[in-house]
């Protein structure tokens, strides 16, 4: 393996030539060309002998195992026919193409160009070394490397493709591998599901992991919002916790202690109830309070799943249980932090607990 490191990427370089001198079985065989496959978008393929059937046979039997992935198959097939002499050249060739074209014709739509490589593939006579047309060849070689997508977002999605394609292999798993890669990318979602829900991070404890595109690693946006912009009537200029700074939820507490720091901070920083001589309009604002809170929480998890599930099918089975879980999940935030507003029953406050309490209704205050 070499690296090469540019401005706008990195280019993995494979060799599996020393392979040659190694004595592995034809199942071996097969299976670095299903990973060379896989993991790139060009492949180089020196065929020495110019024995079409042989290379022709390896390609089509790894056809028939793989899956056809829209876009995780993204590969070139470039055919290496080395040490062609220029007068050659045209005859070989015209050779090679003529057999692939038969290899087609009898192989239907299962034909490993179109299956493993969706119909792209060059033949590409190489000269001698000695040759003046050997540096131009390999000039044209870059310019198809550099007209190819790039089809690994980044390194951290470069070793993890590379990974589970590996890890596939081994098991001889032959199913879809964007199929696994949904797969596991919703099953990471909906593990992590639980904490960005009560606390807008995907790790609280023991280190604090903010919510994240997972493959550019860009964090989701935690905008800083003024009070004044949500609650009528409110001057100033005070700024609203972030999302990540607050839970909220916790099966093991109450709504009541739950609730209970930011019940402080809206009395603290808008108004104190004791103060208001409109506790209709203080719970009316307190109330709006908490449902931008719960909303501005709903927004974001909705937006960590759905940019982490956007370069997939959306309407795939994995894909659509996960944002049901999520939905059913948010759902039960939403009616937790729904306040009651029914009549205290020691005075003529509003409750403030939520509205599914069992109680008997409390404005949680002292009630002078």
């Amino acid at each position: 393996m070499s690296l090469v490191n540019t401005k706008e990427y990195i280019y993995v370089t494979l060799n599996f030539e020393n392979f040659k001198h190694q004595e592995i079985s034809p199942q071996e065989d097969l299976l670095l060309t299903m990973f060379n496959t896989a993991v790139s978008n060009l492949i180089l393929f020196k065929n020495q002998s110019r024995d079409m059937l042989s290379m022709a046979k390896k390609f089509q039997d790894g056809a028939r195992l793989f899956e056809t992935d829209s876009e995780i198959l993204q590969a070139k097939l470039c055919i290496i026919l080395k040490d062609v002499s220029k007068a050659d050249e045209e005859v070989i060739v015209k050779e090679f193409r003529s057999k692939i074209s038969q290899l087609v014709s009898e192989e239907g739509k299962d034909n490993f160009i179109s299956r493993m490589y969706k119909g792209r593939i060059d033949i590409v006579s190489w000269p001698k070394f000695d040759d003046a047309g050997w540096s131009k060849t390999l000039s044209n070689i870059s310019k198809k490397l550099v007209r190819q997508e790039a089809i690994h977002e980044d390194a951290n999605n470069f070793l993890q493709n590379i990974k589970i394609i590996m890890a596939k292999l081994k098991i001889c798993d032959w199913t879809s591998l964007e199929k696994t890669f949904i797969q596991i990318r919703v099953a990471t979602l909906t593990r992590l599901l639980p904490t960005a829900v009560s606390y807008g991070l995907e790790q609280e404890d023991p280190i604090i992991e903010h919510l994240v595109n997972r493959d550019s690693g860009e964090p989701i946006d935690d905008q800083i919002v003024i009070l004044s912009d949500i609650l009528s009537g409110y001057e100033g200029s005070t700024k609203i916790l972030p999302d990540s700074e607050i839970q909220l939820y916790d099966e093991h507490e109450s709504f009541e202690r739950l609730s209970k720091d930011l019940r402080k901070y809206f009395e603290y920083i808008v108004q104190s109830r004791k103060e208001s001589s409109n506790d209709k309009e203080w719970f009316a604002n307190f109330d709006k309070f908490f449902k931008y809170i719960i909303e501005r929480r709903t927004s974001r998890v909705q937006n960590w799943y759905m940019q982490n599930t956007a370069k997939f099918p959306q309407d795939n089975s994995d894909v659509v249980n996960g944002k049901y879980a999520m939905e059913q999940e948010l759902s039960k935030l939403t009616l937790l932090w729904t306040l009651c507003g029914l009549i205290c029953h020691q005075c003529g406050l509003k409750c403030v607990k939520n509205r599914d309490h069992q109680e008997d209704h409390d404005c949680l205050t002292d009630h002078k």
